[in-house]
């Protein structure tokens, strides 16, 4: 498992290479706690932690919320913290929620990989020019 804000496939397929296993993503960082959302045995996107976290995307522009399919920025609400609750944080990362089920079974929803944010000219995926 490959826990960080960012893993560049290469990344992955150099672990899968070299030590002949699967590689699981574990998307987050330390503002979300424990993590944020794990890779299923598919490698199709990030379940995430439902019970601890409620994830958004949402317009950088105008911070609505966008429909699902539709690429922006991920803001998260801590829902389980009591000494310092985050609401609405903006992460700063582009993704968007998977439609389709997952193939796993999962009744959890799906995040798409989330590219690097350090990345400014959106290299990773076409996203709005604006938001990066």
């Amino acid at each position: 498992m490959l826990s960080s804000e960012y893993v560049p496939a290469e990344t992955c397929e150099l672990v899968n290479k070299v030590w002949n296993c699967k590689v699981f993503e574990h998307y987050g960082m330390t503002e979300m706690g424990l993590g944020g959302a794990v890779s299923c045995w598919t490698l199709e996107g990030y379940h995430p932690r439902e019970a601890d976290l409620y994830f958004e995307i949402i317009d950088p522009k105008t911070e609505a919320v966008l429909p699902d399919g539709e690429f922006g920025e991920v803001v998260f609400t801590t829902l389980t913290r009591k000494g310092m609750p985050f609401l609405r944080y903006r992460t700063g990362d582009s993704s968007r929620w998977l439609v389709e089920p997952c193939k796993c079974g999962s009744v959890l929803k799906r995040l798409d990989k989330v590219g690097d944010r350090k990345e400014k000219k959106g290299a990773y995926r076409s996203v709005d020019p604006d938001m990066v």
